[in-house]
């Protein structure tokens, strides 16, 4: 028998492929229903840890000798793990841990691209905080309105402590994790801009930024 993943610890509530993967395998052992009537359950119904699992699995920890709590953990998961056919495997397999939550800017979401929220969030998770998105009266230092002055904002700023720029290593990393994403189109941190299409870094000698990441997304 193939080897079967385990994925997570599951509890009331929790959803996703492995929950029906556990269901599935708990169907074949004996402990839940038959396959049958299990796969005639909608998706949401098959993919949720509700109270029908939890008293399939408590069956099945009784019949193990341990105390039933219908908590499905690792050494349980060793337990039913022969009962996993090809489908129940291949839905371990293919799940994946839901992403962490969006961090709304303090101007609002509406206020940022939507292109842009994801690696937004992922600045802030790195304890970078917000010094803003939209800001009709940003200019470039060619005069030109900048990424921050349309509606909703192509830009964001990401402010650093201390104001060290280039050498603040939380910003640094942030700035090459930036630098591989496709809504990117340019990062600048301190005195180095980086450009996302060619990977390229180099001076950037306008000043402004030694408090501070800017992103700037591809519109």
């Amino acid at each position: 028998m193939a080897s079967v993943r385990f994925t997570r610890v599951i509890g009331p509530g929790d959803t996703g492929a492995d929950v029906e993967g556990v269901a599935r395998a708990l169907c074949r052992e004996g402990s839940g229903a038959t396959l049958s009537a299990f796969a005639k359950q909608t998706v949401e119904r098959r993919q949720t840890w509700n109270q029908q699992k939890q008293d399939w699995l408590k069956k099945f920890e009784k019949a193990q000798g341990v105390k039933p709590d219908g908590i499905y953990g690792k050494w349980i998961h060793g337990e039913l793990s022969p009962h996993f056919d090809a489908k129940a495997i291949s839905l371990m397999d293919t799940w994946k841990p839901p992403p962490p939550p969006l961090i709304e800017p303090r101007q609002g979401f509406d206020s940022l691209h939507r292109s842009l929220w994801d690696i937004y969030s992922v600045g802030r998770r790195l304890d970078l905080f917000d010094l803003g998105t939209y800001n009709p009266d940003s200019n470039l230092p060619s005069g030109n309105p900048s990424d921050h002055a349309v509606y909703p904002a192509y830009a964001f700023d990401l402010g650093i402590n201390p104001d060290i720029g280039f050498e603040h290593d939380l910003a640094r990393s942030f700035f090459y994790i930036a630098l591989k994403r496709p809504e990117i189109e340019y990062v600048i941190l301190g005195n180095r801009i980086g450009y996302r299409r060619t990977g390229l870094v180099s001076y950037y000698g306008y000043g402004g930024h030694e408090n501070h990441a800017h992103c700037s997304g591809n519109r």
